[in-house]
């Protein structure tokens, strides 16, 4: 039996059900298992597994530190070594000495600034991958942390219970003063809890990605873009997402649950704070607008990229570029690595392009500002036409068409919209240095 995408859809939500299902079954019957105890075997426990909880989440930086301070001498000998190949031939080595993972680490972001004559400190980019290598580390223990104690939590709260617990409390006072609604509770929140946190590195993903989604529906008549978009609706209106935390987005789409597992889990290295949740979750908003390039033609499935340019979809765009801090790290070494290498040698003449000076998210923002000055104005909506079908393209220019456009848009009654993009250039240090550049290029 062939099953279709409907069919999936189905089982999908089915599944959702399910799970809601399991999740209240599974209060009820702790529930029943604190009002069988009582209140004191409950408290004992709560308090227990509350406590573990704490545990885990204060000893994460602890346990970074010391896997930062871990000696890989002992099992790396000798010392490691960056190269630079030109034409096959090896121009310059870097040695790298192996002592703790930090020390090596900084010494080898180290060398590749010097193999590659970056001007910048490498100091930033050093602390940036600190950042990133601790937030990733946190995530492996929170997850670890919180299986151990799902695993061991209840066998040892048991054993200190009879070992120590009981002993506490006079046998008269637990023999006659059960309390169990109160046990019930207690026991109940405990399962909510742990189990809750079990789930939120899973969901703090899912509700990410379906915030992005939310927040970015695709405009596509594309039957994969529909399907995608038809599970990840089916996920948001599940009584299982409602329940774990989807409900609680704010206006920057981040759901408690994705708050507090960034909050638990951002690396730190001097200056630079780094969260991974946050930058899946920049990752995800720019996916959602790229997908809305995808089209269906003629059965054939196409990317069609004059979907992505709107108003919309640029400030989408934009907002989460400016807001990673993975890209405003890596665009500067990126772009000292081209300006130094002989890329654009004979193309552009890289002594009119000094950048180590631009602040990156100011630039990303002035380039926001002129596009938007741009559809503002109404001059996007001159250079896009669609055609007979609906489909837009740039349109085509030649001869008097050139001039008509100029005419048009000087007449344009938010022609000041245009001056800004004109006032921003003037603002841009990046923009400015490469307008010079490119005319030197053509003109040659």
């Amino acid at each position: 039996m062939q099953i279709n995408v409907q069919q999936i859809t189905a089982y999908f939500n089915i599944a959702l059900v399910v799970l809601f299902l399991v999740f209240i079954g599974g209060t009820l019957l702790a529930a029943l298992r604190g009002f069988r105890r009582g209140v004191w075997k409950s408290t004992h426990n709560m308090v227990f597994m509350l406590t573990l909880i704490i545990i885990a989440f204060v000893t994460l930086d602890p346990v970074c530190k010391f896997v930062e301070g871990f000696d890989l001498s002992r099992f790396i000998h000798g010392s490691l070594f960056i190269r630079q190949l030109d034409d096959g031939v090896e121009t310059m080595v870097y040695y790298v000495p192996v002592t703790t993972v930090k020390e090596t680490a900084a010494e080898f972001v180290k060398g590749l600034y010097f193999v590659y004559d970056v001007s910048a400190s490498s100091t930033s980019l050093t602390n940036f991958a600190f950042a990133i290598a601790e937030s990733a580390i946190k995530i492996v223990l929170f997850i670890v942390d919180i299986i151990l104690i799902l695993i061991f939590g209840n066998l040892f709260s048991f054993i200190t219970w009879y070992a120590i617990g009981q002993h506490l409390i006079p046998k008269f006072v637990r023999t006659t003063v059960k309390v169990r609604w109160l046990g019930a509770i207690e026991t109940a929140v405990t399962f909510v809890v742990t189990t809750a946190l079990f789930f939120t590195p899973l969901t703090s993903l899912v509700n990410t990605l379906n915030q992005s989604y939310q927040k970015n529906k695709p405009n596509s008549d594309n039957e994969i873009v529909m399907n995608v978009g038809n599970f990840v609706d089916a996920y948001n209106n599940s009584l299982f997402a409602k329940i774990l935390f989807n409900w609680t987005a704010d206006e920057n789409g981040m759901t408690f649950d994705t708050k507090f597992f960034s909050t638990f889990t951002t690396g730190i290295s001097e200056d630079v704070s780094i969260s991974l949740l946050k930058e899946f979750s920049n990752a995800s908003s720019i996916l959602v607008n790229a997908i809305s390039g995808i089209t269906n033609e003629s059965g054939q499935v196409t990317y069609d990229y004059t979907k992505l340019i709107t108003k919309e979809i640029v400030d989408s765009t934009f907002s989460a570029l400016t807001k990673s801090e993975l890209l405003t790290t890596i665009l500067p070494l990126a772009v000292d690595i081209v300006l130094n290498s002989n890329i654009l040698e004979g193309y552009i003449p890289t002594r009119l392009l000094d950048l180590s000076d631009v602040e990156w998210k100011n630039e990303l923002s002035n380039v926001q500002e002129m596009i938007d000055a741009l559809f503002d104005s109404g001059v996007m909506d001159s250079v896009m036409v669609a055609d007979e079908t609906g489909h837009r393209e740039f349109r085509s220019f030649g001869g008097q068409d050139v001039v008509d456009f100029i005419d048009e848009i000087i007449n344009k009654p938010n022609f000041d919209e245009v001056l800004n993009v004109f006032r921003t250039l003037d603002n841009s240090k990046l923009l400015a240095r490469i307008v010079p550049a490119l005319v030197t290029y053509f003109k040659t």
